[in-house]
């Protein structure tokens, strides 16, 4: 999916998502008002960040299981394929699908801690996360509208703690609180962005220090066949041989070879004209 695609798509679930808060604004007033009067106006940023967060969750699952049609029918449950085919064919499509399923989890990595105390800690929010991306997998499955790939699940939840790791760091940067500590949180906290940001960037340094690049052609994953049985029904009668040729191939002499090539050659300059 390119950038501009995903940008049209964000654009039309919106739309969508400001539909359902507004339903979610009027059930509000219409029913719970009066109990929740005071503490909603306590929580006015928490109620900014909510209807982010609601808007944001609508897109992702808009953007990731309701604009594909019903066509997928397995699973990629090899670990790192994705990346392996990235490096094989080495083009801008394939690593911008793994980023972008990177960057598409950092806002709720980022906005789950703002939203509540309880998400500030680590095991809660990636915990969340985790379930999110995963009941996309399971859904995206079920229906038939995507391929469940572990790959996607391990690169959500990537995002998702580099939105953690960014909105904790600015947190505490902020706080007040001062501990001999801080300065250490600080970097454990830039850490996993630091991280990700290093292994693209040698990723890449890699991959131009090599003279010939990489085969598109190398496999992405390997399959066990030692356990892998052929049988046939075919029955052969008793005039028939025993063994049968697969195909034929005619060698041809060095004369013959010099002379389809020269032909094969001369096609292709008279086609190039």
């Amino acid at each position: 999916m390119k950038l501009f695609q995903v940008i049209n798509l964000a654009r039309e679930y919106l739309v969508l998502g400001i539909i359902g808060l507004i339903f979610i604004g009027i059930i509000y007033f219409i029913f719970f008002r009066r109990f929740l009067k005071n503490h909603m106006q306590t929580n006015i940023k928490k109620v900014i960040v909510f209807c982010i967060l609601f808007c944001y969750i609508v897109i992702v699952i808009g953007a990731t299981i309701f604009t594909r049609s019903g066509v997928y029918e397995h699973a990629n449950l090899h670990l790192f394929s994705s990346y392996i085919e990235a490096w094989n064919n080495y083009s801008k499509s394939y690593w911008r699908n793994i980023i972008l399923n990177i960057l598409m989890f950092v806002p709720f990595g980022f906005l789950l801690p703002l939203f509540s105390d309880r998400f500030k800690k680590f095991y809660w929010t990636l915990s969340l996360g985790f379930l999110f991306t995963f009941g996309i997998e399971v859904t995206q499955y079920i229906t038939k509208r995507g391929i469940f790939e572990v790959d996607d699940i391990m690169n959500n939840w990537i995002g998702a703690l580099i939105g953690y790791s960014l909105v904790m760091f600015l947190l505490t940067s902020i706080s007040k609180e001062k501990t001999k500590f801080k300065p250490l949180k600080l970097v454990i906290y830039l850490l996993p962005t630091l991280g990700v940001i290093f292994a693209g960037y040698k990723i890449n340094d890699i991959y131009n220090s090599q003279r010939f690049g990489n085969l598109s052609s190398n496999y992405n994953y390997v399959y066990d066949m030692s356990k892998v049985s052929l049988n046939s029904k075919v029955e052969l009668t008793d005039d028939e041989d025993k063994e049968k040729k697969v195909y034929t191939l005619n060698r041809l002499s060095a004369e013959d070879a010099l002379n389809f090539a020269q032909d094969f050659f001369k096609k292709i300059r008279n086609n190039s004209r």
